[in-house]
């Protein structure tokens, strides 16, 4: 799901920013088909059209890029020629990735011939995301570095940013805090050059991370800040990955009520699209849901339905998700042979998919170690051969200098060269200290990665006892038939040592979460009433069917606060989230004072309240 969601971003931002702003399809249609005109305007009303239409006509667009790259050719308009390659190569992307690939190739050998380095960034960029797709990470990675360089050489944010998202999908499965780093950076650019699906593409993902390490509340508010986007572009597409996001972090909350819901808006919109692989993804995360509220025939209902078009996809995760949910589901409904078949499908589903899936996973891990390596190689190599020239022309300087004094008078020579001398030493020792810490920097950047690696391999042995638990319990209600007393003691003990090591494997996650301290406050100044005006909007929908109403009385005219932006954000959405939760009817108040030199923020509700004997845990 989270593949679908990033490819999704990817052409957004592969075309989005070279529109011209009021470029309307119906008059460059006109201008195209306008012989009096130019054919250098006609060819370039042309590329407005293909862009524009991109996205609503792929088909048409194909068509009519092929028109382009032919008249182009004909005239020799070569800037022109290599757009419509590149509009090729995206329309390809997704349906045949080495046709893409060659298309890229081919404007790229165009761009070059021109100079043209912006055309040659966005090429190295689209060559990027062919050789991700064939995950061919190290050749990816290559591809996004030469954009990157070639983005920050034309100071164009838009790129950079593109490169910092693109960055950031390589990372998210090995190291998602080096994502994390990367997904900031590219949201700072988008929010600079006020890029909205960028931005919403930055928040999205975002909340991908925080949702893989089960941190919801700022999975909530980082893919809330992607829908409130979404929304007011009419994205289909980009509106039914962020219900799916959204459905699956309130299942992580236990408000599964509002998971149906998100899941449900998204199975809706899947349906519209065509997007058969989000139809299974929501398939079978309902009838997980079901399975959790105990009605068994549901979850049954939807998971079928997920599997049979799994299996006409081909879509082996999905296969094997559906089998999960029905093992479970029959289960739980006394029929023990079908659950055992189900069970015994996805082990044999699960044991394929994972083996692919750590290959890949191992392979980024390496490009990453041996990139880093190769970089404190590089530059432990140019600080040590910038030290040897500032070594030798010091030395030359020396010997002009001792000729001179020689010249002159020995009393100078003596002070020249001793000053020289001191200099030299001091400078040398600073120059020492330098690569040692930076030497230092490395290190600690690589114990990281040590760390890194034994958080996600901890994280993958959830998958296996997992499973082992499972089948333990499976067998143990009697799924293969009836067990002698001492196989199920057996089994319980299975169980058991599974648990314990379950609970081990999630100490460790816990002890790499506080070894990582990579909390940073981004303090600035602060509107609060637009802050808590946001936060009150997107907290509406926690309020359901209750007769509760939210009121922001934060006084107009307060002075700006200087706080980090999205943390007073999270706090806010953590007290007026709580207060809705225990508050049954009536209102749910914030407001604010300033009080000797500092904004002191209340919320209060009409609801139970806080026991007193609590108050001194709290």
């Amino acid at each position: 799901m989270n593949f679908e969601m990033r490819n999704c971003f990817y052409i957004l931002l592969l075309f989005l920013p070279n529109l011209i702003p009021g470029q309307n399809a119906d008059s460059l249609w006109v201008a195209w088909n306008d012989s009096s005109l130019e054919d250098s305007l006609r060819v370039q009303a042309l590329d407005g059209w293909n862009r524009l239409a991109f996205f609503t006509k792929p088909d048409s667009a194909l068509i009519m890029a092929q028109v382009q790259l032919d008249f182009a050719s004909s005239r020799d308009f070569d800037k022109w020629e290599g757009n419509a390659l590149v509009l090729l190569g995206t329309y390809y992307l997704q349906r045949d990735v080495k046709r893409a690939q060659d298309y890229y190739q081919q404007s790229l050998d165009i761009f070059e011939k021109l100079n043209d380095i912006s055309g040659k960034a966005k090429t190295y960029f689209n060559l990027g995301l062919a050789f991700q797709e064939q995950a061919k990470i190290p050749q990816a990675l290559e591809q996004y570095q030469k954009a990157l360089m070639m983005y920050e050489e034309l100071d164009h944010t838009g790129g950079m940013a593109r490169c910092f998202l693109s960055l950031g999908n390589i990372y998210l499965e090995t190291q998602d805090s080096l994502a994390l780093d990367y997904y900031r950076k590219s949201l700072a650019n988008f929010e600079k050059d006020r890029f909205a699906p960028g931005i919403s593409a930055a928040h999205g993902n975002i909340g991908i991370i925080y949702r893989n390490r089960e941190e919801f509340e700022q999975a909530l508010f980082h893919t809330n800040r992607s829908l409130v986007i979404n929304d007011s572009l009419g994205s289909r597409a980009l509106l039914n990955s962020t219900y799916m996001q959204l459905g699956e972090i309130y299942a992580g909350l236990g408000d599964y009520e509002e998971a149906i819901v998100n899941f449900d808006l998204s199975l809706a919109v899947s349906e519209q699209i065509g997007a058969k692989r989000q139809i299974v993804a929501a398939s079978y995360l309902i009838g997980d849901i079901y399975n959790i509220l105990q009605d068994y025939e549901k979850a049954r209902e939807n998971c079928e339905k997920g599997l049979i078009l799994a299996k006409e996809l081909r879509f082996p995760k999905g296969e094997m998700e559906c089998n999960e949910c029905l093992a479970t589901a029959y289960r739980r409904l006394g029929d023990a042979e079908q659950a055992l078949d189900y069970m015994w499908e996805y082990v044999r589903l699960k044991e394929a998919t994972d083996s692919l899936f750590n290959q890949q996973k191992v392979d980024r891990m390496e490009v990453s170690y041996e990139y880093e390596k190769q970089q404190l190689a590089d530059s432990i190599l140019i600080n040590r051969l910038e030290a040897e020239q500032i070594e030798s022309e010091l030395a030359l300087s020396r010997q002009r200098q001792i000729r001179n004094a020689v010249i002159g008078a020995a009393a100078v020579a003596l002070l020249l060269m001793l000053g020289l001398y001191l200099f030299y030493r001091n400078r040398q020792q600073k120059k020492e200290i330098v690569i040692k810490q930076d030497y230092i920097s490395k290190l600690q950047h690589v114990d990281k990665m040590k760390d890194q690696f034994l958080a996600n391999t901890s994280h993958e042995l959830r998958t296996p006892l997992n499973g082992i638990i499972g089948l333990a319990e499976s067998l143990s209600d009697g799924v293969a038939g009836k067990l002698p007393p001492k196989a199920i003691y057996n089994l319980d003990m299975i169980k058991t040592s599974g648990r314990r090591l379950a609970n081990l494997v999630n100490d460790i996650l816990d002890f790499s979460k506080l070894r990582s301290k990579d909390l940073a406050l981004q303090l600035r100044p602060v509107d609060l009433g637009a802050a808590t005006n946001l936060v009150v909007t997107l907290s509406k929908p926690l309020i359901g069917k209750k007769e509760l109403e939210l009121f922001n009385e934060i006084p107009e005219g307060l002075p700006l606060a200087e706080a980090d932006d999205d943390r007073l954000q999270q706090i806010l959405h953590n007290l007026i989230g709580n207060a809705i939760k225990f508050t049954e009817e009536g209102r749910v108040v914030i407001s604010a004072v300033e009080k000797d030199g500092f904004l002191a923020i209340t919320v209060t509700d009409t609801g139970l309240g806080i026991p007193e004997d609590k108050f001194d845990t709290i």
